[in-house]
């Protein structure tokens, strides 16, 4: 009903070709006069293994009109809005179809933004919603199976006046809760204690929710972040076995976690745990570790997820050693392979 001129797919949780694909044959059947453009994750992981020749098939056989190209893509898809219908051809880092059905490749310039320009101004029709703000973009970690750190570059931290700006609006309009979608939020620690402290001293009163690591926190800094309105917490375990914490490179151990969720539990704010089952190494003992610390540890919701392997991660650099081989869900290496997963997932499940 809407009958949009664009729509934007942002492809973070797309994790197949033939999932965008669907997505852009739904999108086209009911929107046909929209222009359909497409970034993030998924596009970028792509198109980085493809020819020109294959960018091209691929952009015709998900009938989307316009791939971006690049890790942050911001900077591309507004100078794309501003210049549509017209001189699309200008626009860096597209890859487009001409009115004339053919596929131009526009020339690649790598974006490194300033986070502080992308501050949003919140109206008062956000009023009773869950806002999402960034205060950083990229992770200083280097976990071995994730991308992130690879695709998105370094650290950047949004100055922590902006980031007062944009909470003491979301008061001011009367939002429900703040969701921070950074991916550390309380690393570094000492600008995120900064952070608290503000919000306790100017009485931003808000609900909100974040993910946290659990080495980096203490039982006097649970207590203020409760003061300052925090309500739940996403803790990235991904496993209960200290032998897999340090495969996968994760700088913590086991007993972070239990004495995080205990302050946590404690101080009032709910905790969900994240686990992956399957990283090289695993065997069922671990598995079985992490199902003893799922039981224990005392956390209100838990999320488990088979392991994902992608080629642009820094495990990939050792899959000779773990003898890893396949692609996304369907891997297998010397201790395990997906289809054993996914039954351990469903076995810890019930």
């Amino acid at each position: 009903a809407f009958t949009p001129d664009i729509v934007a797919i942002s492809t973070t949780f797309v994790l197949t070709r033939q999932h965008l694909t669907t997505i852009g044959k739904k999108l086209r059947a009911n929107l046909p006069d929209a222009f359909i453009i497409a970034g993030g994750h998924h596009i970028l992981k792509e198109l980085m293994y493809m020819s020109s020749e294959r960018k091209a098939t691929y952009l015709k056989s998900t009938q989307i009109d316009a791939f971006i190209e690049d890790s942050q893509g911001e900077a591309a898809l507004l100078d794309f809005c501003q210049k549509f219908p017209g001189k699309l051809g200008t626009v860096p880092n597209l890859v487009w179809r001409r009115p004339d059905g053919e596929v131009q490749h526009n020339v690649r310039r790598p974006e490194n933004n300033n986070i502080n320009s992308t501050l949003i101004e919140l109206s008062p029709e956000f009023q009773d919603s869950v806002v999402h703000i960034r205060t950083a973009r990229s992770c200083e970690f280097k976990c071995a199976f994730c991308s992130y750190p690879t695709i998105a570059g370094d650290l950047a931290l949004m100055d922590i006046d902006n980031v007062m700006v944009t909470l003491r609006q979301a008061q001011k309009v009367g939002v429900k809760s703040i969701f921070f979608v950074d991916d550390t939020f309380n690393v570094p620690r000492d600008r995120f204690e900064i952070l608290i402290d503000r919000m306790i001293d100017e009485g931003i009163n808000l609900p909100w929710y974040s993910f946290l690591r659990c080495q980096y926190i203490d039982e006097n800094l649970v207590r203020k972040m409760k003061q300052a309105g925090c309500a739940g917490v996403f803790l990235g375990v991904e496993s209960g076995s200290d032998t897999i914490l340090k495969k996968m490179k994760k700088g913590a151990i086991t007993r972070f976690y239990r004495d995080g969720v205990g302050w946590l539990k404690k101080h009032g704010i709910v905790t969900v745990g994240a686990f992956i089952i399957g990283f090289p190494g695993e065997t069922t003992k671990t598995v079985n570790e992490t199902h003893e610390f799922i039981q224990n540890i005392g956390l209100d919701y838990y999320f488990l997820q088979p392991f994902y392997y992608l080629h642009h991660t820094p495990v990939h650099k050792k899959a000779e050693e773990y003898g890893l081989t396949g692609d996304g869900l369907f891997w297998a290496h010397n201790t395990m392979k997906w289809t054993e997963a996914i039954a351990h997932i469903n076995r810890l499940f019930l």
